[in-house]
């Protein structure tokens, strides 16, 4: 069982919102003179300089990883087809196939029928 918390009282007859504000930034460069909710510039990359090098440690840690991995694979293999826990033999099936095919991901089929808005003033 989990305990849940109980939400704190409100005091009597007080409701509070909290809302938060976010302001409009302007980009005089790429937009003129009109109002930009953000200050990226459309068709010019986030990061100009892309993903940082790998250090040489880094490199020699990935290739070390590599020369293991037909012994760690053997391991899976072998929890696979011979653990007593069949949870054990789970788990190395999985990890076999994730490695093989990727991760499955998970598809949410959602419609929204109806949105609404609600001014700071109807917040009061």
């Amino acid at each position: 069982m989990t305990d849940k918390k109980k939400p704190s009282p409100k005091p009597p007859g007080k409701q509070i919102a909290v809302v938060a504000v976010m302001p409009a930034i302007r980009d005089t460069k790429s937009m003129g003179s009109k109002k930009s909710r953000t200050s990226y510039v459309k068709g010019s990359s986030g990061n100009p300089s892309g993903r940082p090098k790998r250090t040489p440690e880094e490199l020699d840690l990935i290739a070390a990883c590599k020369e293991k991995t037909p012994a760690a694979l053997k391991v899976i293999e072998s929890l696979m087809t011979s653990a007593s826990s069949d949870a054990v033999k789970l788990n190395a099936a999985i990890s076999v196939i994730e490695r093989a095919y990727g991760k499955t991901t998970t598809v949410i089929d959602a419609k929204v029928t109806t949105v609404h808005e609600t001014t700071i003033d109807e917040l009061k």
